[in-house]
């Protein structure tokens, strides 16, 4: 008992570091947009050469891969996925989820109302409105995608799970991606949906498993 404690103790402060460095960056990118300005040019530069890839396909391909951080998507997939840890009784599971996806969309919602920031308009390749800082698509990916990854691999053998690191990382990745290629995001917008989304996918962590921790 004395061994597991230890270890969760260990758990937690290292999600708290993490989370404070992430933190820290964030504070650190908002000033480089807002304060300094000398982003831009690596922005402007970043997404020419994004949208310069040219390939048989990888329009539909992009838009196609956008969907799967879309809110169409995930009024699919969170009921389904909710469902099956309901009905096996993964109380936990169900809680992280549901905290993760609904806490990212709240904060980013927040967070776009706070900074303002408008779209790059003159890159568009599908129309999109709002604010453009931080992305919906990388911060609720990272949240929603990384949060399932890791249930499945806190709930499988050990040797396997460390192979589900590579879809919680690579599906938000690959989404944001698409973002910056189809023009409605500034590269810096997408980084900045990936730190915020992983900010919040540590706190959800921490707080679940110190509520069901006593629990198991």
């Amino acid at each position: 008992m004395q061994k597991q404690t230890n270890g969760f103790l260990t758990y937690l402060i290292f999600g708290a570091l993490s989370g404070g460095f992430l933190f820290w960056t964030f504070g650190e990118l908002t000033e480089a947009i807002f304060t300094t300005n000398k982003n831009f040019y690596w922005d402007e530069l970043i997404l020419k050469k994004v949208q310069a890839l040219n390939f048989p396909g990888i329009f539909p391909l992009m838009k196609g891969i956008t969907f799967l951080g879309s809110i169409g998507f995930y009024l699919m997939f969170i009921p389904v996925v909710s469902f099956v840890f309901y009905k096996k009784r993964r109380y936990d599971s169900l809680t992280a989820l549901l905290g993760s996806t609904t806490g990212a969309s709240v904060l980013n919602y927040v967070l776009k109302l706070h900074y303002l920031r408008l779209r790059p308009t003159l890159y568009f390749k599908i129309t999109e409105s709002g604010y453009s800082f931080p992305s919906g698509h990388a911060m609720i990916s990272m949240a929603v995608y990384g949060m399932f990854f890791y249930l499945l691999a806190r709930n499988a053998p050990s040797p396997l799970r460390y192979y589900y690191i590579l879809p919680g990382l690579g599906f938000p990745l690959v989404i944001g991606f698409s973002r910056i290629y189809l023009g409605v995001h500034w590269p810096t917008d997408v980084l900045g949906g990936f730190i915020a989304g992983l900010f919040w996918l540590i706190i959800t962590i921490i707080i679940t498993e110190i509520i069901f921790w006593r629990k198991r």
